[in-house]
């Protein structure tokens, strides 16, 4: 990476719908962390990335959206129906298959009577006050999993339909919507034949946590009455630019990855990241955007701690705990561009200054992520952004980006012991 390449750095890093804003230290160590890169070029390591995601999620590198216009049209009259028959539709899938759409769900303003309901908690407590908080003969279902054999999903669908069934009601085909892949006969593959129901598959080769632009999230988009077009097109205005090397987009890009790859390589070496916002716009994407940092990095002896902190409530407890830590931080404030002149507005920007303040006295790295306005096609923009940083970091600290090995192992083991102990 030539130095010349980051003179324009400095301390902002500008795209066309959104910005950074890096204090002196993150600066400083991008400026500086070049040397110590196993590869020392731009071109070399977009090039590197691109052909990771070639290999293992081509349908990521597509532009958007990856449907012809006859899979649209049927989606919207999926969502359509759905919306004429039902006053609310409950959402049910674990990771990044349901943490996708709490981005979208969270960030529009949807002035719709139309309610999305999101359940990724197996809670008795809750269950019970979303059954008295809703009218069950108004309420329709979407089903999200890809392998299909998440249990939490199977076991908070199972328990619907037996509702359901118990309040008299057998029209499941008409209310449940799943979406699974097919690469086995997963427990959601033997409700739904066992319900009936719409199926639509789980986009074949896309991970959770990246499948940003895929069926799960329009299915979302259209029924909150988004622009999903203008999603589409924030994601696709970054892609491009990746693709074809347009300087500030990869700059950008490489910038983030080199400040969240700082050290990793090194065996000796463990960071924390702490990401934030003031701004509750932001709490789906911040927790979708942990989690692809997390399935993505922290394997392959990578020492690595991912955190998300509530501000500025955290500001008054958790922030003790991040400014005495010893060990290595950086941090993260994800934020809308607002230039309403309004009390609320300057006060959040007292407290959100005071933290930058604070961070820079305790040589925390911190880094201000900013949408230049709400519009969708920000959001888009931005996802795309991260979801290739991510995966730039990856590659920089030479680990496998689409894997979480792990994880996997957790989920096939809970899937074995769900079948012997609750499958016939």
């Amino acid at each position: 990476m030539n130095m010349t390449q980051y003179q324009k750095l400095k301390n902002e890093v500008k795209c066309l719908y959104y910005k950074f804003e890096y204090s002196d230290i993150c600066a400083d160590r991008i400026l500086n962390a070049h040397l110590k890169l196993p590869l020392i070029d731009l071109d070399i390591l977009r090039n590197a990335v691109i052909e990771n995601i070639f290999t293992a999620m081509p349908q990521l590198l597509k532009l958007l959206p990856y449907y012809d216009d006859e899979k649209m049209t049927k989606l919207k009259k999926i969502t359509n129906d759905f919306k004429e028959r039902f006053e609310t539709i409950i959402v049910i899938g674990m990771g990044g298959a349901i943490l996708n759409s709490k981005c979208l769900s969270d960030f529009i303003s949807s002035e719709s009577s139309f309610e999305m309901i999101f359940m990724h908690k197996m809670c008795k407590i809750q269950l019970k006050k979303i059954k008295e908080s809703i009218n069950i003969e108004k309420t329709g279902f979407l089903f999200i999993s890809n392998s299909g054999d998440t249990i939490e999903t199977f076991a908070l669908a199972e328990f619907w339909y037996e509702n359901l069934k118990q309040s008299g009601y057998n029209d499941f085909s008409d209310r449940f919507i799943y979406v699974y892949g097919l690469k086995s006969k997963s427990l959601l593959q033997i409700l739904h034949e066992q319900t009936g129901g719409i199926f639509l598959e789980y986009d074949s080769g896309m991970g959770g946590r990246f499948s940003t632009f895929t069926t799960p999230n329009i299915l979302i988009g259209m029924l909150s009455d988004s622009n999903i077009e203008d999603f589409f097109a924030g994601g696709n205005s970054i892609l491009e630019s990746f693709l074809s090397g347009s300087e500030d987009t990869v700059r950008a890009i490489i910038s983030g990855a080199v400040m969240t790859s700082y050290g990793l390589p090194s065996e000796n070496f463990s960071m924390s990241i702490i990401n934030s916002s003031y701004d509750s716009r932001f709490d789906g994407m911040i927790h979708w955007y942990s989690t692809a940092l997390a399935e993505t990095l922290c394997k392959e002896g990578i020492n690595l701690v991912i955190s998300s902190i509530d501000l500025p409530i955290d500001q008054h407890g958790l922030m003790q705990s991040i400014l005495e830590n010893k060990t290595r931080q950086q941090f993260n404030i994800f934020s809308v561009q607002d230039k309403t002149d309004s009390k609320i507005n300057k006060v959040v920007s007292m407290l959100e200054n005071e933290v930058c303040f604070q961070c820079h006295n305790h040589q925390i790295p911190l880094r201000r992520i900013i949408l230049e306005n709400d519009k969708i096609i920000n959001l888009g923009a931005i996802m795309m952004h991260m979801i290739l940083e991510v995966i730039s970091t990856a590659v920089l600290i030479g680990v496998e980006p689409f894997t979480q090995p792990k994880i996997d192992k957790m989920k096939r083991n809970l899937a074995i012991n769900y079948r012997e102990q609750f499958v016939p």
